[in-house]
């Protein structure tokens, strides 16, 4: 921001300091740029970990966190692209919108972690016990499934 990576004078457009956090326009943008500047990189960096995840049943939480950072980084050029039109309405209004996504998109991401990873469900044979049912081999069978 004004060829500087911090800029001067971010806290000290207003007494108390803390005002500036939201009431300073170069404040705020500021923050809210680094801020997804982090986004990104927690997007990124979980696609890295998911993407060596050999669970076939994670794969679909593998793209999903790709897309996720992809859509991230839109966001961000989009964010880029409103600041450098001047606020032009159609950009402005697809970066809202692309926030929306960005937002749901983390939430079906979070509901696909929500599954350890690496564990995968063995299938049962038809017709076998649920895991803790007592197996029917006689009329007293006290015997447990192994599974």
């Amino acid at each position: 921001m004004f060829g500087q990576l911090v800029p001067a004078g971010l806290l000290s457009q207003y007494e108390p300091a803390w005002r500036n956090l939201y009431d300073a326009h170069a404040t705020v943008h500021f923050i809210h740029r680094w801020l997804a500047f982090g986004v990104l990189l927690v997007a990124v960096a979980l696609w890295w970990v998911l993407r060596g995840a050999g669970a076939k049943d994670q794969a679909r939480v593998r793209r999903l966190t790709g897309a996720l950072a992809l859509m991230v980084a839109w966001q961000i050029l989009l964010g880029i692209g409103t600041i450098m039109m001047n606020v032009a309405m159609p950009v402005a209004l697809l970066l809202q919108a692309t926030g929306v996504l960005v937002f749901a998109l983390a939430v079906v991401v979070n509901f696909g972690l929500r599954r350890p990873l690496g564990r995968v469900r063995a299938a049962k044979p038809h017709g076998s016990p649920a895991v803790g049912v007592r197996a029917r081999s006689g009329p007293r069978s006290s015997v447990r499934d192994p599974r």
